[in-house]
């Protein structure tokens, strides 16, 4: 095995980290996406990692977990893959 240094991305399930663990999932391919897709993923202002204190894509309504392993979900708003850790304006907080 070749040692990564810390400036590498490295691979968990699939999605790329850009540090190290702990990191956000990188899941904002758009490969495959038509481009009405795209636009609104992007009128919705989707990042990997949210800035919003409290509000990340896994405590919101609209966010669809990853399954069999996989580190990025989805969006009941947008297609394309999204993170855990990810932002949009459409937030929805899940009820307590």
């Amino acid at each position: 095995m070749i040692p990564r240094g810390d400036d590498q991305p490295s691979l968990r399930n699939g999605a790329i980290l850009e540090g190290g663990a702990g990191d956000a999932p990188k899941c904002d391919d758009t490969t495959g996406l038509d481009d009405a897709a795209k636009a609104t993923r992007t009128s919705l202002k989707y990042v990997d990692k949210s800035t919003e204190a409290g509000k990340a894509c896994k405590n919101c309504q609209q966010y669809t977990a990853p399954e069999g392993g996989a580190a990025c979900g989805g969006c009941k708003l947008f297609k394309g893959t999204v993170s855990p850790e990810g932002y949009c304006a459409g937030f929805v907080a899940k009820p307590a």
